[in-house]
């Protein structure tokens, strides 16, 4: 179950980055987690990856750099496109709003890929971080599109919101978008 589900959303996580990553792109997986995400990206634009995580537990040789005091260790645009895939929602609201900072920072483009706030999405993903990392922080801080829209302007963020069709044998509803300053 959790290998499909996996894979499901790695191909969804994919599909919004098409057009985005170049072959040439320096890529950044902020909450990289075990690095599933971030291999099957770099398998298929062929691009540099780099992850960070408050915690490395790759199970792939990443370039791994230790999220500290909600500071990313890179200078200004060095990124191509930072992705945050499924990791907003385990941060209070203020460290949110200083990783989007910090994301928009360090790349051209950010990715944001979320999970809609639903009652299944609560409880999937507090089985789900457990059995990943026991110690993972699950506040659970979804946010609806609008709530996503409005956390943007007021960071004045420019946003693209990138449809994703929703699987029939998926039990999660996603949402995704593309920001820059």
């Amino acid at each position: 179950m959790r290998k499909l589900g996996t894979g499901i959303r790695m191909r969804m996580i994919a599909e919004c980055c098409n057009g985005n990553i170049g072959s040439d792109a320096k890529v950044l997986d902020i909450g990289a987690g075990n690095g599933y995400v971030s291999n099957h990206i770099k398998n298929k634009f062929g691009c540099k990856m780099y992850c960070a995580d408050i915690l490395n537990y790759l199970e792939y040789d990443f370039p791994f750099y230790k999220i500290s005091g909600n500071k990313l260790p890179f200078k200004d645009k060095f990124f191509d496109m930072a992705m945050i895939n499924d990791t907003l929602h385990h941060m209070d609201s203020s460290t949110q709003i200083a990783m989007l900072k910090e994301a928009a920072r360090v790349a051209k483009k950010v990715l944001i890929f979320e999970t809609k706030r639903t009652f299944t999405a609560m409880v999937l993903d507090r089985i789900m971080s457990k059995i990943h990392n026991i110690s993972m922080p699950v506040p659970c801080t979804h946010k609806t599109v609008k709530g996503w829209k409005e956390c943007f302007l007021d960071l004045g963020l420019k946003d693209m919101e990138i449809k994703i069709e929703k699987k029939w044998y998926y039990p999660l509803n996603h949402i995704c978008f593309i920001v820059n300053s």
